[in-house]
Parts: C-alpha cells; structure tokens; sequence
C-alpha cells in the first residue's frame, strides 16, 4: 500500500500539514508515516516569536514522545472522523534521528511514497519550509512528489487543480500522474501555460492552442481543460491565477539544477508560496 510521509517539526502548521495529509490519504487510500528526521529550530519563526533580529541560541529538540502522542492524537481524530465501513489509514511514526538524505533514500527504497507532506510556514510574505532546511535541498534529495501545506490551507478535497508548465510532450506523464490523483474526486485539471513569452502574436497562439490540445487529448481524463494568459494580463502570474480562477491544489514540475525551471520562473521561493493559501504540489521532472 502506498505510504505519505509528513516531515514535522511540531510546530503548529507542521501539525495541520499532517491533517491535510491524513485527509489525503482517506481519499487515495494510503497510510501514513510522521517522521522526526529534521530537527534544527526554525530561524525565521524563532525570529518572529522573539521579535528580534538578533541570533538565537539553538532550543533542544522535542523528543520522541512528542511525535509518539501526536500521532496517537491523530488516530484518535481518525477513529471520531471515519464511518464504519470506510477506509480508515494507518498511522505511524518513525522518530530515529537521521540525516535528511539517509530517512529519504531509506523511504525510496522500503516503502512504496506517493507523496512526502511538509508545512510552508508564511513570513512576511516569504516562506520557510520545515525547521533547517528548504524545499530546494529536498526536492534536490528526492525523486517522489511534495506537497507544501500553507498554514492556512483548508483541507478538504480538490474539486480543480492547476497545472502551471511550459506546454510540451514531457508533461504527458506528470499530466497522466495529476489526472489519476484528480479522479479520486472527481476534480477538474486546468493545464496552464505561463511561458508564453507575451505578448503573442496570431499565429503562435495558434500554436499554442494546438499543442495543448495535442496534449490533453493524450490523456485519458474527461475532466481537463486547458488556459493560458492572455496578451491583455495586467498582473503577475500569481494574481492571475489566484484572483481569475478558482482551485484547491496548484501543481507544477522541478527541473534538479535547471535555471529554466519553470518553478524558478514562477518566483517559487517568495511569490508564489507567500500569496497562496492552497497546497502546492511539485513534481519532479521526468528528463
């Protein structure tokens, strides 16, 4: 059975990251893996808890009864949350203390990972992922999935995801990876193009629209449609889809070490996460 792992730091949107996880594998009928493995405090949110600009002196790590009873917490949610008969995910933990790179490589290789879960904690309009790390070092670590969690992120299922990529025939398989996800709630797939190296003229939206069409019919899914900003767009990519459309999960590809990555062209690291409130799911790139 497929497994999502949930990186946590115990903070509080650790925490709720681990609920929009548990709420996920209800639907796509996984279980579920709290691990301790990163442990160094977080610099921003000491910061901001201290008011102060100055250094902070490391805090001890919480230890291991503390992932032990939140995960008892969360069975307990689980039981008091599902109905007879429905299918109820099991919960465990794995608190050793590892380096990120040994727990990721152990889970690759013993556990079937769908998905590995970690909180996007917002500051001033930035965004910090887990305790001591970044996203960068882990999707450069991993070849599963992320999803980044904002701490406001309602969880609930997707009724539509956005797939924001430069349009080709290297998406079919991520596109096929969305749709199958998609399907477990009968969720519609908006395929995004935001290279599109505006303004466009006659003949190259033509092409555009051709390629896009090419693509989803490719894709055995009834529920997918494709958009891409017009010429006329006065605001950022990111208010673009945010204000003008609706959706509960923005998905895009991380090309390891590509400067043309089209996660590094949506300004990922500030913009995009510090003005969203829904999770952002990356795939790795297939190259």
């Amino acid at each position: 059975m497929k497994t999502i792992v949930v990186f946590t730091d115990h903070s509080k949107q650790s925490e709720h990251a681990a609920r929009y996880a548990m709420h996920l594998a209800k639907k796509i009928k996984a279980n579920v893996l709290l691990s301790d493995a990163i442990k160094m405090p977080n610099r921003v949110l000491a910061l901001r808890a201290v008011r102060s600009n100055d250094s902070f002196e490391e805090q001890e790590p919480p230890d291991n009864n503390s992932l032990l009873t939140f995960c008892g917490l969360l069975e307990n949610e689980l039981l008091e949350n599902t109905l007879p008969g429905k299918f109820s995910p099991a919960i465990y933990c794995q608190p050793d203390e590892m380096a990120l790179d040994e727990v990721i490589s152990y889970f690759e290789e013993n556990l079937d990972v769908a998905f590995i879960v970690l909180a996007a904690n917002l500051y001033y309009g930035t965004s910090t992922i887990m305790a001591g790390v970044t996203c960068g070092e882990i999707l450069t670590i991993s070849n599963i999935p992320v999803i980044l969690v904002p701490e406001d992120a309602p969880i609930r299922y997707a009724e539509k995801y956005a797939f924001v990529a430069d349009i080709d025939n290297s998406n079919i398989s991520t596109l096929t990876h969305i749709t199958k996800l998609a399907d477990c709630s009968a969720a519609e797939v908006m395929l995004v193009n935001i290279n599109t190296g505006r303004p466009l003229d006659e003949d190259q939206e033509n092409a555009l629209r051709s390629i896009m069409k090419e693509t989803i019919t490719q894709i055995d899914y009834g529920r997918i449609y494709y958009r891409h900003l017009p010429n006329s767009v006065s605001k950022s990519d990111v208010e673009w889809l945010m204000q003008d459309n609706k959706f509960e999960i923005l998905v895009v590809v991380h090309h390891k070490n590509n400067k043309n990555s089209p996660l590094l062209k949506f300004d990922y690291s500030g913009k995009m996460v510090g003005n969203i409130n829904v999770p952002l799911l990356i795939y790795p790139a297939i190259d």
